[in-house]
């Protein structure tokens, strides 16, 4: 036999012995050429050296790789998938791999040698794309591609390293988040937790209410299950007129399309009491428990449909903390803390149905059922077990979308939502409510037996064109919500009383026997009775309508100058005429012709605010007619409640009403801002924002009696300006705030195993109103309350990462800190005849006068005289809080098969044996272990403390805050869960 033979012969023993799984990584058995002679077997080895390395690279020893992947998502310009678009990555030996986008628009290479690759992108009607990336070993690149509607302008080329020439479109600001995969990994799986958790991301959020959450572009809504989110984007494109509200703050969640492949997940994830921390505020820890149930399976249907189903099952027995000062069996004061059982099951379904009908037209439905029940709500802080309501709700909910395009420039996407929801509310005490302020609040629930009808309908109209250097996307958006609403709030009547005090010396008199009057004379009293009565139906249907253009002018390759108006009507109220001017800048810096990695951003933009329905509602409710709100100062028929036919011969009824010069609240809003690519895939964005809010709302009693008429000792004293008709509660659209923010976004992504995002913001915020519920400290001069926001929190920081460790454990903080929230210091007393109790102390300047309150906050007179100053509005600081939350993910793969490189979406397998020379190996389950840990350090975040200095609780916080989004049952929770994945 020749050398050649010879080595054909050792070569097929060395391939059946790498076949059996040889243990060997390198180095051949000494056995295997025996018998051979010493130059044959140097020839073989020569021949067969290369081979040796093979099973280091098919069936490596450690968690190292020799090669690397690339994956990413096809979009349009809209944001919506392109399926079926051909995806090519070519080395730079011209070998060529070629796939396709699946129905999620998603692609992925596996098993790429380290270099250079040149990816290409083609889709019908749209503009190719090319860029150059190099694939490092044991790294998964990622390259989500954007493309435009063809044009003139038939490729987009981009050299590795720097960014893509689009980076002054104003839909790429670095600012903004983009959380999936492993970052999604990092929120909560509780629903109710994670949307708070996206409203603290939110960060830069201008005045009272918040960012607007979007679901696949809907706006409102319940967050679908976690399992079915695909990603979530907060403060994309700022400045577009596409939206009505602030740019900055606003979260786009994206459900998940189904798959071209069965895929599904079952997962369990539970925690008890025995491993959580207690709750500083009960004297001994409750038993209660969490557990949350959820599936999911995705599939094709046919050769052009996907479907993919959700549901999900929560039952928290959850308890709520009670902390007050009450009075004992011989009527004197001590502080009372309880536990309450507050049960609560949710359940919910989400099908989602995807069909790419043609190539140029894509067709989604995704419907949602809620179902929710809570025995023991309303009670908790100061509301004692009485207060306790059974809820329930239903809610049903329909989304379609289209997507045509109409030709080679022309996108348009119809898209409708109907939803209907019913609820439900019984208090289990039907007595009167006693509100001790600042003490406790006992007897009945006010808010009474409540029947809720709604129904909703949202439909979208969105075309995009592209002509030369101009992006043109013009729409309308129109919303129709019709509530029924069946409610029998305070019915039973409210009694409130100043302070405990005052309560105690009213309790005592009963008990002696004496009469009212003596009663009062001695400090005992309420100091106000309410009550309701009348027709509890009432309807209303609530239409806006939002026309839009926008234009996205490329002025040169790195400066892109956006440019738009908005349209905003509704009905009901007498501002039909809402113009929203829109506009944006991006300029690119760097030597001209060069690939910026700095962009200069600016943009400035009017936002309105829509009269709420739930407005509309109360004021038709308490109109006097429908039905009669009355208002006793000093009652002196405690506890005993009068027939309404007494009160009506002896009050006037008060009336709810809307200023008929009121007009839509909107914010102006500017914002610049400067962006840097770093290395490693890094980011770094700066940005100032100013926002400035006109006609906010608020309310205000328009008949409260004239400044200086009014004695608090004689509740009938005071001359009103509208004469004896009660009080007159307006919505009226007064109100203004001013906030300034700079805030510092950061992306890292140093490593294919590690990733870290976050943000700081530094925030300054004045306002003279709280929202449209909120009365002014005097009703006569609503800017005598301009001062410190009660939103006005200076600092914030959020801050997660994901981290790769060795034997694939996933490490994943995520860390929250804010600085305290303003607080309000009230007196408790109503001083000026308007029935509400917000009256503010002045600075003390005679500590001698009995009225006066010394604090740890200072010396305050709750009995203002001339001359004394009135402390500002919310004077006074809450407590900051911080929270680190840790989740420790392992995974373990249980069988398999092996894919070619090309197409697959799998992940290399240690030590796997199939398909050796050139496969990658998919498992075929996933068993996943997760241990959540929320409040890892235990601090204790307080809530807001109480500001009435009447309280027996003033300054001091009692319940655990729930404003970083956890539960407030316990300070530190563990949640054990467990995913199976197939």
């Amino acid at each position: 036999m020749d050398d050649l033979g010879r080595c054909k012969g050792l070569l097929r023993i060395w391939r059946v012995r790498i076949r059996g799984s040889l243990r060997s990584t390198g180095k051949v058995a000494a056995g295997t050429f025996l018998g051979a002679k010493s130059s044959v077997i140097a020839r073989c080895w020569r021949l067969l050296a290369p081979l040796a390395l093979l099973p280091t690279m098919v069936i490596p020893a450690s968690p190292q790789t020799s090669t690397g992947g690339l994956h990413g998502q096809i979009l349009d310009p809209t944001g919506a998938v392109i399926t079926n678009a051909t995806v090519t990555a070519e080395d730079r030996g011209g070998r060529k791999i070629e796939i396709t986008s699946d129905q999620t628009g998603t692609y992925s290479f596996k098993g790429l040698p380290p270099g250079p690759y040149t990816v290409k992108v083609s889709a019908p009607s749209f503009a190719n794309f090319t860029r150059k990336v190099t694939i490092t070993a044991d790294g998964d690149e990622k390259l989500d591609v954007s493309l435009h509607v063809a044009t003139q302008h038939k490729e987009i080329s981009v050299d590795s390293g720097e960014q893509e020439p689009n980076a002054s479109d104003p839909g790429a600001n670095v600012n903004s988040f983009i959380i999936k995969g492993k970052d999604l990994d990092a929120l909560s799986d509780d629903p109710d937790e994670l949307e708070a958790q996206l409203q603290a991301l939110a960060g830069a959020t201008a005045g009272p209410n918040g960012g607007q959450i979007y679901i696949d572009g809907f706006t409102g809504g319940k967050l679908p299950p976690k399992s079915a989110i695909k990603q979530i984007r907060i403060n994309q494109n700022p400045f577009s007129a596409e939206f009505d509200k602030l740019g900055y703050g606003r979260i786009d969640i994206q459900t998940k399309p189904g798959g071209t492949k069965i895929h599904g997940r079952v997962l369990v994830d539970g925690s008890h009491s025995s491993f959580n921390a207690r709750n500083p505020f009960v004297p001994q820890k409750p038993e209660y428990y969490t557990v949350l149930s959820a599936a999911m399976i995705e599939g094709p249907i046919g050769k052009k449909g996907a479907f993919s189903l959700v549901g999900e099952q929560r039952n928290i027995n959850n308890s709520a903390a009670v902390n007050v000062v009450v009075l004992d069996a011989s009527l004197n004061p001590v502080p009372f803390s309880q536990a309450l059982p507050d049960p609560r099951k949710l359940t919910m379904l989400t099908p989602r149905l995807d069909f790419q009908l043609s190539p140029n037209n894509a067709l989604f439905g995704r419907y949602q059922w809620y179902n929710s029940g809570e025995n023991g709500a309303g009670t908790g802080q100061l509301s004692l077990g009485s207060l306790a309501l059974n809820l329930h709700k239903t809610e049903h909910d329909l989304q379609l979308s289209d997507t045509q395009t109409l030709g080679p420039a022309l996108v348009n996407e119809i898209r409708f939502e109907y939803r209907h929801g019913t609820t439900s509310q019984v208090p289990l005490d039907s007595s009167p409510q006693i509100s001790v302020l600042g003490a406790f609040v006992g007897g009945g629930n006010s808010l009474g037996n409540v029947s809720t009808r709604q129904n909703y309908f949202e439909v979208h109209d969105n075309f995009s064109n592209a002509r030369g250097a101009h992006f043109l996307r013009f729409g309308v958006r129109t919303r129709v919500r019709g509530e029924t609403d069946q409610s029998t709030q305070n019915f039973s009547g409210t009694f409130t009383f100043s302070s405990l005090s005052a309560f105690q010396t009213t309790q005592r008199g009963l008990q002696e026997g004496q009469a009212a009057a003596q009663i009062r004379a001695a400090g005992g009293g309420a100091s106000l009775f309410s009550i309701v009565a009348g027709e509890p139906v009432i309807s209303d249907v609530s239409v806006d309508v939002g026309v839009y253009a926008q234009d996205d002018w490329r002025l040169r390759s790195n400066m892109t100058l956006s440019y738009g108006l908005r349209y905003e009507t509704q009905n009901e109220i007498h501002d039909h005429a809402d113009f929203a001017p829109r506009l944006g800048f991006a300029w690119g810096l760097g030597k001209k012709g060069s690939t910026p990695n700095t962009v200069l951003r600016a943009g400035f933009g009017l936002f309105y605010d829509r009269f709420g329905q739930n407005l509309l509602l109360n004021s038709r409710r308490l109109d006097g007619v429908h039905t009669r709100q009355f208002v006793v100062q000093s009652p002196d028929f405690f506890p005993a409640v009068p027939a309404i036919s007494a009160l009506s011969s002896s009050q006037v009824p008060v009336v709810y009403q809307i200023d008929p010069h009121s007009t839509s609240p909107y914010t102006m809003q500017t914002a610049v801002t400067l962006e840097r690519k770093l290395a490693h895939n890094s980011t770094l964005a700066v940005t100032y924002l100013n926002s400035r809010g006109v006609n906010q709302l608020l309310s205000r009693n328009i008949n409260t009696p004239l400044p200086g008429t009014f004695d608090p000792q004689n509740p009938d004293s005071g001359m009103r300006p509208l004469g004896n008709v009660g009080n007159v509660y307006q919505y009226e659209s007064q109100g203004v705030f001013r906030q300034n923010q700079l805030t510092t976004n950061f992306s890292i992504r140093a490593r294919s195993w590690l990733s870290l995002n976050g943000y700081y913001v530094f925030s300054h915020a004045n306002s003279d109103t709280s929202g449209a519920s909120s009365f002014p400290f005097n009703e006569y001069d609503v800017t005598l309350d301009y001062g410190r926001a009660a939103y006005d929190v200076h600092h914030r920081l959020a801050m997660f990462t994901s981290l790769d460790l060795p034997h694939g454990y996933i490490l994943i903080p995520f860390v929250m800190a804010t600085s305290g929230r303003p607080y309000d210091i009230t007196v408790g007393r109503d001083l000026n005849g308007d029935s509400i109790f917000n009256d503010r102390p002045a600075f003390a300047t005679d500590l001698s006068r009995p009225s006066v309150a010394l604090t740890k906050l200072g010396a305050f007179d709750t009995s203002p005289i001339p001359g004394q100053k009135i402390i500002p509005a919310n004077f006074a600081d809450g407590p900051g809080l911080f929270n680190v939350n840790l989740r420790v993910t392992k995974a373990f793969a249980i069988g398999g098969h092996s894919e070619s490189e090309a197409g697959n979406t799998g992940a290399q397998k240690p030590n796997a044996s199939s398909n050796p020379f050139g496969g990658v190996w998919k498992p075929q389950y996933t068993l996943r272990f997760d241990v959540v840990v929320s409040n890892l350090f235990n601090h204790v975040n307080v809530g807001t403390p109480i500001g009435n200095l009447n309280s027996p609780l003033f300054g001091v916080a009692n319940l655990l805050s729930p404003a970083l989004g956890t539960l407030t049952n316990a300070n530190r929770r563990i949640n054990l869960q467990l995913q199976f994945l197939f």
